[in-house]
């Protein structure tokens, strides 16, 4: 299956089949206008990530069944991640770092690499896209407090993608709780 195209397949019982199921679920529902339904989200109870068969259903509604607004997402991170090392490091450490976030995959598995937020990306897993609206949400932030005077009008909108990560992975609501 092409990766852009499609979804992968997704073995009955895990996470990403799950979303995709609760997605497909919600994105009928709107297209039936049954919104009652399509905010019920195809359970009655909210646990693991909620808001990610939010996430899928109106990608599947917006993209059929294809990654691309995963991908969209996922694209910024590293332009993210740029802005937020260029508020602290130096050009030289900035360059080194990111191609090892980019390229290098060096311990990847208990480090911090693109590779795998591409990997989780095919698994339909949540934590790539909260944590990537996260960092931007926390880079958005640094820059508030380091310029308040032109940051200031922007500041509920930082609220609100620290919400929108929060629910899509709640592990997160913590983080954002010290952070605000």
């Amino acid at each position: 299956i092409n990766f852009l195209n499609l979804y992968f397949f997704q073995y009955p019982g895990g996470d990403g089949y799950w979303y995709l199921f609760l997605g497909n679920l919600i994105s009928e529902n709107i297209k039936q206008f049954n919104i009652i339904e399509a905010l019920r989200g195809g359970k009655d109870i909210y646990y693991f990530m909620p808001g990610m068969r939010y996430f899928v259903g109106i990608e599947k509604l917006i993209y059929g069944n294809a990654y691309y607004l995963h991908l969209i997402i996922l694209g910024f991170l590293p332009f993210t991640l740029k802005k937020l090392l260029e508020l602290y490091l130096s050009t030289k450490i900035i360059k080194y770092l990111m191609l090892s976030f980019l390229f290098i995959p060096l311990m990847h598995h208990m480090g911090f690499s693109y590779y795998q937020f591409i990997r989780y990306t095919s698994k339909v897993f949540a934590e790539p896209i909260a944590y990537t609206i996260f960092i931007f949400a926390f880079t958005r932030l640094v820059m508030f407090y380091k310029n308040r005077h032109i940051y200031i009008s922007s500041l509920p909108f930082t609220c609100l993608l620290l919400n929108i990560s929060c629910i899509l992975r709640p592990n997160l609501s913590s983080s954002s709780f010290f952070l605000l």
